[in-house]
C-alpha cells in the first residue's frame, strides 16, 4: 500500500511536503514548539549562514519563547499551510532561537553570547519574531509578531523575490494579492 502511495507522488520533496504538514509540531527539550524542517544550528550565525549559502538558501532566523502564544499559533496555522511550507524549503534556511535561552551561540561579528543576551544585542524584545539575513548577514527585513497566514505567506514571498529592495511591504502585499487568483491556498 505504501508503495502504490509513494508512486503517486510526483518527487521527493512532495513527499516530504506531506511528511512536514502531517507530523504535529513537537517541542524541544526547551520547551520550544519546533519542526521538522528547521534547520539545527551550528552554534555559530557566520556557519548557519555559510550553510544556507551552501543550499541555495536564506538564512532566517525564528525567535521564540517558551508559554509565547503567538508562537504556538504560527506553528498550529501558519506552519500548516502547505504553500507557505514548501515557499520555506525551498528558499529559506529556518534557523530557531530561543529569546530566553542560555545556549551559547556566536553571532556574525564573532562575539560568542548566550541566546538571551543574542536577543537583546538582536532587539528581539518578544516574540514571535523573524529575522531575514542576505548573504553578507545584514538583516534586510524582520517580521515583528504574529502574522495571519496570508500576511505570513506573502512576508515570505516579499523576503524571496526581494521586492524588500524596490518597494515598502504594504503597498507589495496590496499590489500582489489584489488579484484574488494570486492568494496562496489554506493548505
Amino acid at each position: 500500500m505504501i508503495d502504490k502511495f509513494l508512486n503517486r507522488l510526483p518527487n521527493l520533496s512532495s513527499f516530504l511536503l506531506l511528511i512536514a504538514l502531517l507530523v504535529p509540531s513537537a517541542a524541544s527539550a526547551a520547551g520550544l514548539h519546533e519542526q521538522p524542517w528547521f534547520k539545527q544550528s551550528t552554534g555559530d550565525l557566520r556557519r548557519d549562514l555559510a550553510a544556507a549559502q551552501a543550499d541555495g538558501k536564506r538564512l532566517t532566523l525564528i525567535w521564540e519563547q517558551v508559554g509565547c502564544v503567538y508562537c504556538q499559533r504560527m506553528h498550529e496555522v501558519n506552519f500548516k499551510q502547505a504553500e507557505t511550507v514548501s515557499l520555506i524549503i525551498d528558499k529559506f534556511y529556518p534557523v530557531q532561537l530561543d529569546m530566553r535561552g542560555k545556549e551559547k551561540i556566536t553571532d556574525f561579528d564573532g562575539e560568542e553570547l548566550d541566546e538571551a543576551a543574542l536577543a537583546r544585542k538582536h532587539g528581539v524584545h518578544g516574540t514571535p519574531i523573524i529575522e531575514f539575513r542576505d548573504d553578507q548577514a545584514t538583516e534586510v527585513y524582520r517580521m515583528p509578531g504574529y502574522a495571519e497566514p496570508l500576511i505570513f505567506h506573502g512576508i515570505f514571498e516579499y523576503v524571496a523575490s526581494e521586492a524588500y529592495t524596490s518597494s515598502e511591504l504594504i503597498p507589495w502585499l496590496k499590489a500582489k494579492y489584489l488579484n484574488q487568483d494570486d492568494q496562496p491556498s489554506d493548505g
